[in-house]
């Protein structure tokens, strides 16, 4: 018999919180695809940013018991939801952990965060002269997101050659190390504006919307039929650590998904 599938969108990576992959799902029969660990898509928007990750992924649609979506990618499992809804003719089950609101501003953010991290207060200056606060408007995000992350990239580009140069290394392979960087960088940025370009899409669906006890955002999820929220007693918004956390995903699954 075919073990039911969860399919996660969590953004791979070094971070300081846990990811949804240790909370150790697999342990309780479930088949999990872990969405974002293969090739990333340089899509701009959710639903085709979604839509290649679903297809990378291999899921079978009528496995499929939950769709699971950690922080801003919580836009990319919805927008996932609905196209395995279309598929199957029945909504999969959508968690959330500390999902909320992608806005304009915090993309920007995200992005200076990341520049600061890489280059310094200078890296960050040079990003404020080129955007002149206009590559990370709302309009420009949704209209022409492909100037904001080639400036963004072009930027990154000059910091990581001129850094790699100063420390003596050959041209090409300041190059290839060059790419490396940017390619971590530019991978962020872009599954960020593609969250933020999402339409909230109408799936028929519940939500189960599991947050950290100060997490923000915990109102209704934007094109949710409904939505029930979960608190947990996290430290430093880490809901992935938290066993309360686990065993919500896995009860709220058992009750509400056909696939399981």
């Amino acid at each position: 018999m075919e073990k039911p599938q969860l399919l996660v969108f969590d953004y791979p990576g070094r971070r300081d919180t846990k990811h949804v992959s240790d909370m150790r799902l697999e342990d309780d029969g479930f088949d999990v695809r872990y969405a974002m660990k293969s090739e990333l898509p340089d899509e701009l928007y959710a639903e085709s940013y979604a839509r290649a990750l679903v297809r990378n992924s291999g899921v079978e649609p009528s496995l499929v018991a939950g769709v699971i979506g950690y922080c801003m990618a919580g836009h990319l499992a919805q927008e996932a939801a609905v196209q395995l809804a279309a598929v199957r003719g029945t909504s999969p089950t959508l968690i959330l952990l500390d999902s909320g609101p992608c806005s304009a501003q915090a993309v920007e953010e995200e992005c200076r965060i990341a520049f600061a991290a890489f280059g310094g207060d200078e890296a960050v200056a040079a990003l404020d002269a080129a955007s002149g606060g206009l590559l990370f408007s709302a309009d420009a995000l949704r209209n022409d997101p492909l100037r904001t992350i080639e400036e963004v990239r072009r930027i990154l580009r000059s910091f990581a050659m001129e850094m790699m140069a100063d420390e003596g290394a050959d041209l090409e392979e300041v190059q290839d190390s060059a790419e490396l960087f940017i390619k971590h960088y530019v991978g962020w940025i872009t599954h960020l504006i593609a969250a933020h370009n999402n339409a909230a899409p109408r799936w028929h669906g519940d939500v189960l919307h599991i947050v950290s006890r100060d997490h923000p955002f915990t109102g209704d999820w934007p094109g949710a039929a409904a939505t029930k929220s979960v608190v947990v007693d996290s430290v430093g918004n880490d809901p992935a650590s938290e066993a309360a956390t686990r065993d919500s995903v896995l009860s709220h699954i058992r009750q509400t998904s056909p696939a399981r």
